[in-house]
């Protein structure tokens, strides 16, 4: 899931299904059934604009969401929202256990060793078919280094300070 302050990235609309003003929705989230419990969604378009659409049914095929909007009613209708992101508020979002965070929350925030002198910054968070996700951070000196995000790594994350403890080996990030 994507998300800035005010609005998440829960799904990419990649095409149409059918003739009935479908959309194919890629989610960008961990449960795809999440979609079956909203009424709106803001649709943001090429140009960065963004529409409210009221959804009318939702059916999950071949790992797809299908969605249908209330206002769109044909294949051409529904053609012209292809690549367009579907965004939630952020209050909608799910709720998270004790040591879970958004993707979106931790890209940006500093990554420190353990006397709290900065490493790098988080660029993003590699979502892998594994059981692993790796950290992509940029260091002070420019260059990108991927880090599994694992305890052994990442002793405290703390969001509201914008700030990551780490005990990431030298040889990850050494020159």
């Amino acid at each position: 899931m994507i998300m800035n302050k005010k609005k998440m990235t829960i799904g990419l609309i990649q095409g149409v299904h059918g003739v009935r003003g479908e959309v194919k929705v890629q989610p960008l989230t961990d449960d795809p059934k999440r979609f079956f419990d909203l009424k709106e969604v803001f649709v943001e378009d090429k140009n960065k604009k963004e529409h409210l659409y009221t959804i009318e049914g939702v059916r999950l095929h071949k790992g797809l969401v299908l969605i249908k909007f209330e206002t769109i009613d044909s294949r051409d209708e529904s053609q012209a929202l292809r690549q367009a992101f579907i965004k939630i508020t952020r209050e909608e979002a799910v709720d998270l256990e004790e040591d879970e965070f958004f993707i979106a929350d931790l890209i940006g925030i500093k990554v420190c060793d353990s006397s709290q002198k900065t490493i790098g910054t988080v660029v993003d968070v590699i979502q892998t078919t594994g059981t692993v996700n790796n950290i992509e951070i940029r260091l002070e000196n420019g260059k990108i280094i991927f880090v599994p995000f694992r305890d052994v790594y990442f002793k405290e994350i703390d969001v509201a300070n914008q700030m990551i403890l780490s005990e990431i080996p030298e040889e990850f990030y050494a020159l």
